[in-house]
């Protein structure tokens, strides 16, 4: 295997790990405010949209790229390209937010 399909399957392994410990953590507090208050109607929504909006398809990218890298596949650079620039996305999000901030601050 090369380095790009051992790159792309350790970061799947570390989103799918950030992805279940998010939906554990999200179950947890749930659990907990219901027994505190009797029901929960928000509680933890936000961290598994995060948890299923963002996590599980960088999950999902790394780990295709992975087996395309693989297998050698056509489009593996293409799949590869696609899992990175959805990991960056953020990134590329908050930098564009802070420079209009900085410009209309």
């Amino acid at each position: 295997m090369n380095t790009k399909a051992w790159t792309n399957a350790i970061a799947a392994t570390g989103y799918a790990a950030i992805f279940f410990i998010l939906m554990a953590a999200t179950h947890w507090v749930t659990a907990r405010a219901t027994a505190g208050f009797g029901h929960a109607p928000h509680d933890g929504t936000d961290v598994r949209l995060v948890a299923t909006a963002y996590f599980a398809p960088a999950m999902l990218f790394f780990a295709t790229a992975a087996y395309a890298q693989r297998y050698r596949w056509r489009a593996r650079e293409v799949l590869h390209g696609l899992a990175w620039g959805w990991a960056l996305m953020p990134f590329a999000l908050f930098a564009g937010v802070l420079s209009l901030a900085m410009v209309f601050g």
